[in-house]
């Protein structure tokens, strides 16, 4: 030995930024010399597979340009068959726009300005129209973003909730009962072809009474079976307090004049006792 550094081979190489390794079967082939050649071959042919991808992706944009060109090099080539073919205008259409150029031709100074007018006319009501669509679709957006939340704050009433709970529970889904109101309210709306729009509460009061709950009814809450119900205590009831009996106070005494001595006061007890 002279000191020399032992050779061993590497069989990781790295292609279309993925580590990879030499196959088994090809490993023998890697030796000393040929080691940097090796290496760089299966680097190529394993960066062959991502290359052959991109290049079948550019071939399919490509076609897919040419077909849209296509059109445009028959205008270039003044083939306005093949030019009014591909963009999809009919002799028929075509036809009718030259009669309506060649009309516009004969007008008079007059007659064009009220036709200008009019398609600038045309174009406002387009745009408006655009427009309108715009604000109605808002308006459904806010609509329903507003009945989620009307729905969700009468949900959250305790005895929708105590009533919701136990339908949940019993048909196994935790929304169930959320989604009957839904439903509810749109049947109403459809059979009535628009003219019942439910508002949240009255959907939600209507279903609650076609599962038998009636107004001011306390809906019994669900209790898990392992709980037990704790035993209610005693209401003790405090003795009712005596009555005394109501002496009158606006009739004259017997003597007629007010209390001064002691036995006027005997003979009011004697009055009274005799009236009681």
């Amino acid at each position: 030995m002279d000191g020399a550094e032992e050779w061993k081979p590497s069989f990781k190489f790295k292609a279309a930024d993925q580590e990879h390794e030499i196959p088994e079967f090809a490993r023998g082939w890697v030796t000393k010399d040929n080691e940097k050649q090796v290496v760089e071959l299966f680097q190529k042919a394993y960066g062959l597979d991502q290359v052959k991808g991109k290049l079948t992706e550019t071939s399919n944009k490509y076609m897919g340009l040419q077909q849209a060109l296509t059109g445009v090099i028959g205008l270039r080539d003044k083939d306005l068959g093949k030019f009014f073919e591909k963009v999809g205008v009919t002799k028929e259409t075509l036809a009718k726009w030259i009669h309506s150029q060649a009309a516009l031709e004969q007008m008079s100074p007059d007659e064009r300005a009220v036709y200008n007018k009019n398609r600038e006319l045309e174009e406002e009501r387009e745009g408006l129209s655009a427009a309108l669509e715009t604000l109605r679709s808002e308006f459904e957006t806010t609509a329903v973003h507003a009945r989620t939340q009307e729905l969700d704050t009468v949900l959250s009433r305790p005895e929708v909730q105590a009533l919701a709970a136990e339908y949940n529970q019993r048909i196994g889904d935790e929304n169930g009962f959320r989604n009957l109101v839904i439903r509810h309210g749109r049947t109403e709306a459809v059979l009535s072809q628009g003219e019942r729009d439910l508002s949240a509460a009255e959907a939600v009061m209507e279903v609650m009474q076609l599962l038998g709950h009636k107004p001011g009814q306390q809906s019994t809450p669900v209790s898990s079976p392992a709980s037990t119900a704790a035993p209610k205590p005693a209401v003790i009831k405090a003795p009712a307090p005596a009555v005394l009996p109501k002496v009158p106070t606006g009739t004259a005494s017997q003597t007629g004049n007010a209390v001064r001595r002691l036995s006027d006061l005997r003979e009011r007890a004697k009055a009274a006792s005799a009236q009681g």
